[in-house]
């Protein structure tokens, strides 16, 4: 038999830790798919609400759900690989707990990876619960001060297509990181995954993933995002939580910029260096304004 005939079209990987406001309807919006050739990977962070009750009662109706209880909480960023390397299939999507998907979310994005071997990954257009700025699309220096503590990330998604220096030059201009909620080519993304902990560490993942192929998007809002979660926080919360060292965390962005230096080359780095002097300085402007803000109100 053929090895990819044994196992689910697409795996649906659900890290979760205390997800029990968001997770039954999270479970309905997957069940509910018109394509039913998937499985779903739950890795519960050793959560302390009634997420464990919930997703066992889940595993108990749907055979095609597989749920993992760590022993104890090994953040975000080691659940999220967790639940890829769990995939057997061809296939594979994140599905953040608190976001959900219309019914035909996974056939129109299936339908694109299986007819374009070009498209390394697919998602629809979003439509955005919760703040969200635009700070980051970098359209200049107008941006930054009223908006800088406000959540990272511009609010549009968009195709990327090109040579590989015009694909990473139009995602750190324009897209949202939120495209590493597409599904993905199993193989491609496990190989692009970064590990290493960071702020940035999702958008270093994407640009290695785009060395495998384009990013599609479809031109249906297909997806809820919430920004009500980790996603939804400022610039300097997630520097303190993600980034190690003093001149990490007030040069926020420092770790990813060295990621791209030595992972992208010096050619692309010096090529977008207008993006990189942008982002140091805002990440920079932000920490120096809530250490301002911090003692103000001591």
């Amino acid at each position: 038999m053929d090895e990819k005939k044994k196992h689910a079209l697409v795996t649906i990987g659900i890290p979760v830790f205390n997800g029990e406001k968001f997770i039954k309807k999270r479970l309905d919006s997957i069940l509910s798919q018109s394509l039913k050739d998937f499985e779903i990977v739950i890795s519960d962070n050793a959560s302390s609400d009634n997420t464990l009750t919930i997703c066992k009662e889940y595993v108990e109706k749907d055979n095609r759900i597989r749920y993992f209880r760590q022993k104890e909480n090994m953040g975000p960023l080691w659940n999220f690989n967790f639940v890829l390397l769990q995939a057997r299939s061809e296939f594979f999507v994140w599905a953040a707990v608190d976001d959900f998907w219309d019914e035909k979310f996974l056939s129109k994005n299936m339908g694109i990876l299986q007819s374009r071997k070009d498209v390394v990954g697919s998602i629809s257009k979003i439509v955005t619960d919760g703040p969200n700025t635009g700070v980051m699309s970098n359209k200049g220096a107008k941006q930054s001060i009223k908006k800088i503590l406000f959540p990272i990330g511009p609010t549009g998604i968009n195709s990327i297509t090109g040579s590989y220096d015009e694909k990473v030059r139009y995602y750190l201009k324009n897209s949202s990181c939120s495209v590493i909620y597409s599904v993905f080519r199993t193989k491609e993304l496990k190989q692009g995954y970064i590990t290493e902990q960071f702020l940035g560490n999702d958008w270093a993942g994407n640009l290695n993933i785009l060395k495998f192929g384009d990013i599609n998007v479809i031109d249906e809002e297909l997806m809820q995002k919430s920004n009500q979660g980790i996603s939804g926080k400022d610039i300097v919360f997630l520097a303190r939580s993600f980034n190690k060292g003093f001149l990490e965390t007030v040069f926020p962005w420092i770790p990813f910029s060295r990621w791209c230096i030595k992972n992208l080359g010096v050619r692309i780095f010096f090529k977008n260096l207008d993006y990189f002097v942008m982002l140091n300085y805002i990440g920079l402007t932000a920490q120096l304004k809530k250490i301002w803000l911090e003692k103000k109100s001591s």
